[in-house]
């Protein structure tokens, strides 16, 4: 008996068959037993059919007596029944991020999060092995795939392990001691996300790393001015370490009354002043210098349009000498030889729109005096 009886097969969702892939159609077809091969088209068909209970024996891969229909697809089924296995206790539920093994994705990121989600939710290693391909796509799901075909029966820790060496980038060590090696507290950056920022590359160094190798290599970053008060001090895990940064920065509390100040706090506290200053406009030598060197700059200007202007009439002269008072009609004027009887001078002659560079000049004048005469007013 294939018929389910007692479902609306017309409020049933069908749309999210389109989304899927050829190994995606596989698995949603495989959890009906429904028969797996065929091309993408062929499969979606098959699904669709189930779905809508159009379906036939025909499409099943064996004859079943007694099958379960399953309406929703399996990353859905999966998240409700998490959800369901969660209720009763009361937890929140934490849903990871999806992994495909593209170069642009983090696997140790993934994992840390997929971790973090297991405990969350209460995932056993088991159940951390069985969820995972919910959160797999691409190249990530084949390779989880081809272990799974093998019929080899993995735990989670291996697995894990397989993840890591399948996705992680080629010398993924030797990348993360040299970021930590070049990792330095910034001007701006308060001492405490500096240091667990370094716990954390020394942890995905080595998950084993001793708390005195922790210790060095965060001293080697920390503010010159910090490491010189501390380094005289016991320091001897990362709670001591914690513990003198809280007891410097105590103290520079209570000598300036003020938390320490990084070097960006210094940089806008000039700015502030410096702007202050402007506002109040006490510096009146250097608004009248600035004032001298735009008269200088415009008269030098007047004296170079000038010399461009007696030019330009000098060579205009030359062309009125050039040329005889009377007329030349106009079979002399267009005469090919009156073209290589010009001087060469003529062609060059240099132009210099004399009115409109004046006017820009004397525009950016006073608008430059101007400025200097509000500032002035201010006072």
């Amino acid at each position: 008996n294939y018929k389910f009886p007692d479902i609306d097969f017309n409020s049933i969702s069908t749309g999210w068959i389109t989304k899927l892939n050829k190994e995606k159609l596989i698995t949603e077809l495989s959890r009906r037993q429904l028969i797996t091969s065929g091309l993408v088209p062929d499969l979606k068909n098959r699904l669709q059919k189930y779905l809508k209970g159009e379906y036939t024996p025909d499409d099943f891969e064996n004859p079943v007596q007694n099958i379960t229909f399953i309406p929703e697809p399996i990353a859905s089924s999966v998240d409700n029944t998490i959800k369901n296995n969660m209720s009763d206790n009361k937890k929140p539920y934490f849903k990871p991020t999806n992994f495909s093994g593209s170069i642009s994705e983090n696997i140790d990121s993934f994992l840390k999060k997929y971790n973090r989600a297991a405990i969350i939710n209460g995932w056993s290693e088991a159940e951390k092995t069985q969820y995972i391909p919910v959160f797999l796509e691409g190249s990530a799901l084949t390779f989880y795939d081809n272990i799974i075909d093998s019929g080899e029966d993995i735990k989670w820790a291996d697995l894990e392990k397989r993840l890591r060496l399948e996705f992680e980038p080629i010398a993924q060590t030797d990348m993360l001691r040299l970021m930590l090696e070049k990792r330095k507290q910034l001007p701006d950056e308060p001492t405490v996300s500096y240091i667990n920022e370094a716990e954390s590359l020394c942890r995905r160094i080595d998950s084993n790393m001793s708390q005195d190798e922790m210790v060095h290599n965060i001293m080697k970053g920390l503010n010159p001015s910090i490491a010189r008060y501390i380094g005289i001090m016991g320091n001897e895990s990362l709670a001591e370490l914690k513990s003198n940064v809280r007891k410097y920065e105590m103290i520079e509390f209570m000598i300036a009354g003020e938390t320490p100040k990084s070097s960006f706090d210094f940089e806008t506290d000039i700015i502030k002043t410096k702007i202050q200053q402007i506002n109040t406009n006490k510096n009146t030598d250097e608004i009248d210098k600035i004032r001298d060197e735009i008269k200088d700059i415009k008269n030098m200007f007047s004296q170079l349009l000038n010399k461009d202007k007696n030019k330009q009439r000098q060579d205009n002269n030359e062309q009125k000498n050039y040329y005889p008072n009377n007329k030349l009609n106009q079979n002399n004027f267009n005469n090919q030889q009156w073209h290589t009887q010009m001087p060469q001078a003529y062609n060059t002659l240099p132009f210099l729109p004399y009115n409109n560079t004046y006017s820009i000049l004397e525009h950016i004048s006073n608008n430059l005096q101007s400025t200097i005469l509000s500032s002035k007013s201010n006072k």
